[in-house]
């Protein structure tokens, strides 16, 4: 029985070690998602493809409100890109406001951020196109990255089991599914 446990162990460690690789896929006209998961060399691909529901301003940024989340999604994904190998990212903006002076006010918000793309690592990419003519929004993202399963257990437990992430969960979720992510000593049991 314990060798058996301890061989479960191993091979549960070594899937773990296997790289992921993910595609990621979005344009918001129209609204859809595309995302393309392979493990185990191939052996098991999954592929989503699904169009975006609308989501009101509102109920998107109320989790946001609560304190210490934003930091905690802000160190949460700068562990994960780090641990991340991106192998090409980019994102093409076009952007019209209706108005040409607000369009070129917002180009140049837009302007003094281009600097930082220089800062992000080869293969990614980052297109603002302003149009000045007409009012328009379409964004498109497309990544594709490499993922090792086990450099990213600590990074989301570490954000799972803080008081902003369970508090997010608990917002999305609905509080009677997030029973499971209450520690057992805070329930008394």
């Amino acid at each position: 029985m314990g060798a058996a446990l301890g061989g479960l162990t191993v091979v549960g460690f070594a899937a773990l070690c296997i790289p992921v690789d993910l595609m990621l896929d979005y344009d918001t006209m129209p609204p859809r998602l595309h995302l393309r998961l392979v493990w185990l060399f191939g052996l098991v691909k999954r592929e989503v493809a699904r169009p975006v529901p609308r989501l009101s301003w509102r109920s998107l940024f109320r989790p946001w409100r609560q304190r210490r989340l934003f930091s905690e999604v802000k160190r949460l994904s700068r562990d994960v890109l780090t641990r991340a190998r991106i192998r090409e990212m980019s994102v093409n903006v076009r952007l019209g406001l209706g108005d040409p002076f607000a369009t070129g006010m917002a180009c140049a918000a837009a302007a003094t951020a281009t600097p930082l793309a220089s800062l992000l690592p080869a293969g990614c990419q980052f297109r603002f196109e302003p149009s000045f003519t007409e009012r328009v929004f379409r964004a498109r993202l497309h990544s594709d990255l490499r993922l090792q399963p086990l450099r990213l257990v600590v990074p989301l437990l570490r954000f799972a089991l803080s008081p902003a992430g369970r508090r997010m969960a608990r917002s999305y979720l609905g509080h009677r599914r997030t029973r499971l992510l209450r520690p057992a000593f805070a329930t008394g049991r």
